[in-house]
């Protein structure tokens, strides 16, 4: 969108169970639209499905993934993302989760999980604010010095604005044999974010909602 929003009005709150179907919506959206120039159509579309096969289902049960929307319309979500405080380890297919990582408090970072801005919504903060919304709810949670999150490529820029720097790229397999790229990427607390005017922020989001 050209047109500047008035961000004001939007609110942040836990996601529950009840917005899966408007959260699966939301996905396909971000991922349909906002990945395709990065990425084949047969990686978008196993991008599509993982994320849709209720991937972020743990952190809604635990209220650690959050959702954006309107004040006036609770149901018209523009945006989510969520933490946990350790990385999760897919099959190949990357549908279900295998394992989790043995959770050591004073070493394990905070995972910064399923980022996502409705294509209509890009380039006006939202995904910095989740992101840092994400960051602070984990530190409540623990002291957390470090926190660790999977990018596409697309979504690098937003992440080094963050704060947040690439240590890795790997790719990762997908259906038929195909693979796809992923960044891994890295902050400490403290990190310098670049200046959001300098990254086409035009309203701060207020009166956040998170318990």
């Amino acid at each position: 969108m050209d047109q500047k929003l008035n961000l004001s009005s939007f609110r942040l709150r836990p996601a529950t169970a009840a917005d899966r179907p408007a959260l699966d919506a939301l996905f396909t959206s971000a991922i349909t639209q906002l990945c395709r120039n990065d990425y084949s159509p047969l990686q978008v579309s196993t991008m599509v499905s993982q994320a849709t096969a209720g991937r972020y289902d743990l952190l809604i049960s635990k209220s650690t993934y959050y959702v954006v929307h309107p004040a006036d319309d609770p149901s018209h979500l523009v945006a989510s993302g969520g933490w946990w405080p350790q990385r999760t380890i897919y099959t190949d297919e990357g549908s279900e989760t295998a394992q989790y990582e043995k959770f050591d408090p004073r070493e394990t970072p905070a995972w910064i999980r399923g980022i996502y801005v409705h294509p209509d919504y890009v380039r006006r903060g939202l995904g910095f604010r989740i992101v840092q919304e994400c960051e602070a709810a984990a530190s409540r949670f623990m002291p957390f010095t470090t926190y660790m999150l999977g990018s596409t490529v697309n979504a690098i820029p937003l992440y080094k604005a963050c704060g947040y720097r690439v240590i890795e790229e790997h790719d990762v397999s997908v259906t038929d044999g195909e693979m796809m790229k992923i960044a891994m990427m890295e902050k400490t607390k403290g990190a310098t974010t670049v200046a959001l005017d300098d990254f086409n922020r035009d309203v701060v989001l207020v009166e956040v909602d998170i318990r």
